[in-house]
């Protein structure tokens, strides 16, 4: 593949958009200067030239990576995808090259940078993810669970199956605040949206109650001689504790405070 081309491709943001921009490049056998998505406001020093999402030439693009790489490298392409990585479409691009050409030993060549970066872009993301399965606080009200979350990462895709699961005879709402969006699951169905804004509703008498009632189990459970600040915050990172019920007193705003439910 050649390079220098000083062309930058612009794609719709979508991971149809993606894949489509990296059979592009494949095809074309010229890397691009850079891959953006439509939102991306830098500044272009090159020729732009922008790439028109093609669902068939994309999944044509994921089966020549499950067969010819493999299916944990698609995974990995995909969790990148919903990372906050910077110039994420290029690693991604640069790590199917890799996968191209010497197949699945990709992802056992633990000294090439562009797998080394790869791989700490998805532990990031999948260590983000696993906190919102197993740490995540509802309101009820009305019969309806809401939650606020502040994700780094685009994680709601990867947490939409576990909740289903979990509880998925209710309705419930999960307002991801950083990316503006809402897992919204109503009647056994599941959807992404976007909202610009949500606010959890007032709590009502029971709610405060099942608040107090897991705040009180929470505080007895501690042994005061074995309190570590350090180790709690190492396990349980600050900015995490607003929106958590047994830190509503630390920050005094029960509104982004919720009923506790461990996934």
């Amino acid at each position: 593949m050649s390079y220098g081309t000083n062309v930058t491709y612009r794609y719709d943001g979508s991971f149809n958009g993606l894949m489509t921009a990296v059979y592009k490049a494949i095809s074309s056998k010229k890397m691009p200067e850079n891959i953006i998505s439509e939102e991306d406001s830098q500044t272009i020093l090159f020729h732009e030239e922008v790439v028109v999402s093609d669902e068939e030439i994309s999944s044509k693009m994921q089966k020549y990576i499950r067969e010819k790489i493999s299916f944990d490298a698609l995974d990995n392409i995909r969790r990148c995808y919903f990372s906050n990585a910077k110039e994420k479409e290029m690693l991604i691009l640069k790590y199917i090259l890799l996968g191209k050409k010497y197949g699945r030993k990709v992802d056992t060549m633990l000294s090439v940078d562009t797998v080394i970066t790869m791989f700490k872009v998805v532990k990031r993301f999948s260590n983000e993810a696993n906190f919102y399965r197993e740490f995540l606080r509802f309101t009820e009200n009305e019969g309806v669970l809401s939650s606020v979350i502040e994700p780094e990462n685009f994680v709601l895709p990867y947490i939409v199956y576990h909740y289903e699961q979990r509880i998925g005879n209710l309705d419930f709402l999960i307002y991801d605040k950083t990316h503006k969006v809402a897992l919204i699951h109503k009647d056994k169905h599941s959807d992404i949206v976007f909202i610009d804004d949500f606010s959890l509703p007032e709590a009502d008498d029971k709610e405060r109650f099942y608040r107090e009632l897991w705040k009180g189990y929470y505080n007895i459970i501690g042994i005061k001689e074995r309190y570590n600040e350090k180790l709690r915050m190492n396990l349980m990172p600050k900015k995490y504790w607003k929106h958590m019920t047994e830190f509503e007193d630390m920050f005094g705003n029960n509104k982004e405070n919720k009923k506790c439910l461990m996934g």
